[in-house]
């Protein structure tokens, strides 16, 4: 049978503050296929797993927000993600990072002419 809720651990529920925390969760709830998500919630508690934390990085970055994926393993509840996010704009001098060419974990693959020519 499918897992319901209570095969995930769930904290007491906390609406997102800020629009960090509330584009992170509405980017958690479709990664993870939730209702709704706290800011105490745990990213792998409720289902994450690495890839899923490499399309949160792309996502983010595809909104203007710079993350490294360690940071999703080192800061997995949405709260304090969300505050090293806030702390690191892509427009920082400090951010230059080419686009990821790794197609997202969802199907939603990058535009990639040498992936498309060996797709023919």
């Amino acid at each position: 049978p499918v897992p319901d809720a209570d095969a995930v651990i769930s904290h007491r529920y906390e609406a997102p503050q800020g629009p960090i925390e509330i584009a992170l969760a509405r980017i958690w709830q479709e990664l993870l296929e939730l209702e709704r998500v706290g800011r105490t919630d745990h990213f792998f508690e409720l289902g994450g797993h690495s890839l899923m934390a490499l399309s949160l990085v792309e996502r983010l970055r595809q909104q203007g927000w710079a993350l490294e994926a360690r940071a999703v393993f080192a800061n997995p509840v949405l709260c304090s993600l969300a505050a090293i996010i806030g702390d690191k704009p892509c427009n920082s001098p400090a951010f230059a990072r080419p686009p990821n060419l790794i197609p997202d974990y969802f199907g939603q693959s990058l535009s990639n002419p040498v992936i498309e020519e060996f797709r023919l």
